[in-house]
């Protein structure tokens, strides 16, 4: 299939686009502060006028924005319309790669996730252009309150106009947040889908993260960083936590502060400029310079010397200084440094803690730290574990490897690091350093700011318990019990819990966590939780249930239904919005890159409720105008589902180009069309409260006023008896019903529905509608519509053969070349029986066809006869027109066409139903309509008889004869309503008009006029004796 081409060069530069993204990178309580900060100088800025467009006047709606008043979710998909337009293109030519060859299909699943994720990154990237800045900025004053050094400076603030209003755009740094989280999550999907898929054997694909190949060599004197390749290679569970933390590090690498940024600004907290960082603590050493200049001593400063605890204070003279400068001074002589060395000191730390938090390598760090004089901090990280580095854009690291190669180190190492870690002098970052390498979580989780930063320090734990559990296992010689009995190793309940359980509880831990239980309720991370635990089957279950409730508690819902089976916990559960149409869109094409990896939703007792999601987004593409792409996602969903979908969806489509191109996708897609448009007409039908009541209501046509004129002895007809609006419901219906023409044949289907349709406005007395029916779809355009494919060529079978203009048969006579009399015989035989059977065709459709027409017959008639009164009121309301020969023209052709509409109705009209169940249905619609009609129409001519000519009271005494004819069904039908006497007394009254206009009329009409049929008013002149 083939989507609009129109795609717009790059949607986000749209002046109209006003919605925002809910989604936000950062949820801490700093970033929060910032935010509400410039929220309150936005509207200064406004109001001195610093957007040129605000000063300008408005200019005239257009029908754009009229069209955009209607479809507020234009805003919307214009905002994000060329990424929803690529998503639906992808998703449907990897639709049609789709096998039942499972690994193909997982390697399309992958792909398919490849492409999501280019296109969020090349969204980033573009967004990047006009909030890099802003977002730059809201980071670093988010460093700012976050180190406690925050100098609040008015002329360094970003004016929230740039790179936004003044570029005419509407996105925000929001958006470019919620798009880095977005290509975040395609990524985890991608890594996790390859980590669990490995058991099965299938293609890896290009990996941030390459899976190691088992080592065969591996003995207990190996290096550990073979046992730990093996390690990787052997345990799918640790290989996807590795996977976990990998992606934890290059997220962090990629959406947080820049390290060079932080160390910018940890220079300026250290009150030192930059190029002094190297020069360590730089102020209790003058500190103790001026000791020893005091005390004329060459020697090192002596901690036990008289007087020094009394002399060698800190500059706010409340701590007594390190006499020393080696590392492990504060901790000996515990001494404290000055204000500015100790900030310096855990800035450093911190440095070294974000450098490993974003996966840097051993070398950078090293490098890092040798530039400033601080190499033996890299020297105390260098047994770092091979796993807690993850290689950016999959650089092979050096810090994958332990730079002691005995068989006890890495073991032993990691519970020196815990020891450090748990020393309560050092700083928090120190602590939580040597936490994050020994895999410890408490001295970890004091540092954490946010989701990812907890979720790194607890599987970073559990896959190092989980490591140290493994080596016992298979090599408990590389740490003697001797040696482990001796050092403590971290302790947590989570590593005792069930392996797949492990991550169920620590998603649902971080919801309830102070720290992050705000940021675990973003839709992205709400995800990434549940793709981490391995729950998203139960979380769209959920999320289903969640959306049904939504849309039931803002109405009863025509596409979500309602859904009771599970009581949900909205404490602890964070669900998607419905009106989060951008989370939809993530989590719908999540659930089809699943199903096509075998999750079973559609037959599955949660079926309803997972596909409450897709149509939630179904909807949206219909309401932004993204109509192309129903029919695909709609053909993802359960048969069932997928037809009353799109039978709601459709409605509001009114071109026929889009109708018909819908008709050929749903084809191309295996979907039921007639299903889909006889559940549309079932849908509006029952959604309509009179439908419901229209079997109980008496059928009754009430055109004639309810008493006669002076002017006129029989009643006259109402003027606009038939309203000239159409109700919502109607309207609906008739589109409902022009869907049918397009499709091929169905000749019965389509036939047998519009006359459905008829009789429910005729019984319900919806005679707008009818009459709005009658001129949308008149029989001949959809005899010419329909019967091509049936007859082979366009034929409107109402016609006579004789006088159709469709029917061109060649002539059967001879040729102008003189072929054998045989042969000539033969060809005219041929000819003959294939009119013969076109013909039988041709009246077997005119058959099926007929009630349609003759209740279109009766549409007609009503018009027809309205149109009359109208001009006939005119007289009232001018007793001498202004052009009266100009009135009596058009009277007299009003006339003509009441007779041509009304004499179809007056032989056998609905008397040939098609089914016996429809004989009722027909016989109501005549006793409620004919009588009225005929009455109507006799008092058509009456009137017309003394407006217009005499002559046209004759027509009146034809009608009575035509009603008195032996076998009439018109005179039954009158019978049958009980209004006999009122057409007899209406005859009655039109004799005497003709008496009475003969007296008048017999002397000055000489030459009498006849009628049609040859009769003149001669009959009705009495002679006097």
């Amino acid at each position: 299939m083939a989507f609009s081409s129109n795609l717009r060069e790059d949607s986000w530069e749209l002046p109209n686009s006003e919605s925002r993204s809910e989604g936000s990178l950062e949820v801490m309580e700093d970033d929060q502060e910032y935010a509400e900060e410039t929220d309150e100088e936005q509207p200064d800025q406004d109001s001195e006028g610093h957007d040129d467009a605000t000063m300008s006047s408005p200019d005239p709606f257009t029908g754009g924005d009229i069209e955009k008043a209607f479809h507020p979710l234009r805003a919307v998909a214009d905002r994000v319309g060329q990424q929803v337009e690529e998503f639906a293109e992808i998703l449907d030519r990897f639709n049609a790669k789709k096998q039942r060859n499972k690994r193909v299909n997982y390697q399309h699943a992958l792909d398919l996730v490849g492409e999501y994720k280019r296109i969020a990154l090349e969204t980033v990237k573009r967004l990047e252009k006009f909030h890099a800045l802003e977002l730059r900025e809201r980071l670093n004053r988010s460093w700012n309150l976050r180190l406690q050094r925050s100098r609040r400076q008015a002329d360094t603030r970003l004016d929230q106009t740039r790179g936004s209003k003044h570029l005419g755009l509407k996105t925000t740094v929001e958006d470019l947040q919620r798009w880095q989280l977005e290509a975040q999550t395609w990524e985890l999907l991608e890594q996790l889908l390859k980590a669990r898929y490995r058991a099965s054997g299938f293609a890896m694909g290009n990996s941030e993260v390459k899976s190691p190949e088992p080592t065969s060599n591996v003995h207990r004197y190996s290096p550990e960083s073979k046992v730990w390749a093996r390690f990787l290679a052997e345990d799918d569970l640790a290989w996807e936590r590795h996977t976990v933390v990998a992606w934890l590090m290059r997220s962090a690498d990629t959406s947080s502060q820049n390290v060079d940024t932080i160390i910018e600004h940890l220079e300026t907290g250290a009150e030192r400029g930059t190029g002094l960082w190297a020069h360590g603590w730089l102020y209790t050493k003058e500190a103790i310079k001026a000791q020893k200049r005091l005390r004329s001593w060459p020697q090192a400063l002596d901690p036990t010397s008289p007087g020094i605890e009394s002399t060698h204070l800190s500059s706010d003279q409340t701590e007594t200084l390190v006499t020393q400068l080696d590392p492990d001074a504060t901790t000996r002589q515990d001494r404290a440094l000055e204000r500015q060395d100790q900030y310096f000191e855990n800035a450093t730390w911190l440095a070294c803690w974000e450098m490993i938090r974003r996966g840097k390598d051993w070398d950078t760090i090293r490098e890092w730290c040798q530039d400033r004089v601080e190499g033996w901090r890299a020297i105390s990280l260098q047994g770092h574990l091979p796993n807690s580095s993850a290689p950016p854009m999959g650089k092979t690291t050096q810090f994958t490897r332990s730079a002691v190669t005995n068989n006890q180190s890495g073991s032993l190492w990691r519970r020196m690091c815990y020891a450090a870690a748990t020393h309560t002098d050092n700083s928090d970052y120190e602590r939580a350093l040597y936490g994050v390498l020994s895999g410890d979580i408490d001295t970890v989780e004091q540092v954490c700011r946010s989701w990812d930063d907890l979720l790194f320090a607890y599987y970073n734990a559990l896959l190092l318990h989980q490591f140290d559990a493994y080596l016992q296992s298979n090599y408990p010689g590389r740490l003697p019990a001797v040696l482990s009995n001796r050092f403590d190793s971290p302790s947590c309940a989570v590593f005792h819990d069930e392996p797949g359980l492990v991550g169920r509880n620590l998603v649902e831990k971080l919801k309830t966590n102070k720290a992050t239980k705000s940021e675990a309720k973003d839709p992205m991370k709400t995800l990434q939780g549940c793709l981490i635990a391995n729950t998203f089957d139960e979380f769209v279950y959920k999320q289903g249930l969640a959306l049904s409730g939504m849309a039931e508690a803002k109405g009863k819902s025509k596409i979500i239904p309602a859904v009771k089976q599970l009581a949900l916990d909205d404490t602890t559960t964070t669900y998607i919005a419905i009106e989060d149409y951008d989370s939809l869109r993530v989590i719908t094409h999540m659930i089809l890159i699943f199903q096509d990896l075998g999750m079973d939703f559609r037959h599955s007792t949660h079926c309803t409720a997972v596909e409450n999601i897709v149509v939630a987004y179904i909807d949206f593409l219909r309401l932004a105008g993204k109509t192309g792409t129903l029919p695909l996602y709609a053909s993802r969903l359960s048969a069932q589902r997928s037809v009353l979908c799109l039978g709601r969806e459709f409605n509001d489509i009114v071109t026929p180009q889009e109708r018909k191109m819908l008709v050929e996708l749903m084809k191309q897609l295996g979907i039921d069309v007639v299903s889909v448009l006889t559940t549309q007409l079932e849908l509006i039908l029952g959604d309509m409260e009179s439908a419901k009541a229209t079997n109980q209501q008496a059928c009754k046509l009430s055109i004639l006023e309810d008493s006669a004129t002076a002017q006129q002895m029989l009643r006259p007809i109402r003027k606009q008896f038939i309203d000239l609006d159409l109700k919502d419901d109607e309207e609906a219906l008739l589109r409902c019903f022009e869907w049918y023409v397009l499709l091929e044949g169905e000749w019965y289907l389509t036939l047998s529905t519009g006359a459905a349709l008829y009789k429910f406005f005729l019984r319900s007395n919806r005679l707008a509608a009818a009459r709005a029916l009658s001129i949308s779809v008149p029989f001949s355009q959809l005899s010419m519509e329909k019967t091509g494919p049936i007859l082979g060529k366009k034929v409107d079978v109402s016609r006579s053969i004789e006088t159709s203009e469709d029917e061109n048969h060649e002539d059967l006579g001879t040729s102008g070349v003189t072929r054998m009399h045989k042969q000539q015989m033969e060809r005219r035989r041929r000819r003959s029986s294939s009119a013969a059977r076109a013909g039988a065709r041709r009246d077997n459709l005119k058959s099926v066809g007929r009630i349609y027409r003759e209740l279109q017959e009766l549409v007609v008639a009503l018009d027809a006869l309205e149109t009359w009164a109208n001009i006939a009121h005119q007289l009232k309301g001018n007793a001498h027109p202004h052009d009266a020969k100009t009135w009596k023209t058009e009277l007299r052709s009003a006339v003509g066409k009441v007779t041509a509409a009304v004499e179809p109705l007056l032989n056998g009209w609905l008397l040939h139903p098609m089914a016996d169940k429809d004989a009722p249905e027909l016989a109501e619609i005549r006793i409620a309509y004919l009588p009225e009609i005929v009455l109507a129409y006799n008092s058509v001519l009456h009137f017309a008889g003394h407006a217009i000519s005499r002559e046209m009271l004759l027509q009146s005494m034809e009608l009575a004869a035509t009603v008195a004819a032996k076998g009439s069904d018109v005179a039954a039908c009158f019978v049958s309503a009980g209004r006999m006497f009122e057409l007899v007394d209406a005859f009655a009254i039109t004799s005497k008009a003709i008496l009475k206009a003969n007296e008048q009329g017999s002397k000055a009409n000489k030459g009498r006029k006849k009628t049609a049929h040859g009769e003149t008013l001669d009959l009705w002149t009495v002679k006097g004796s």
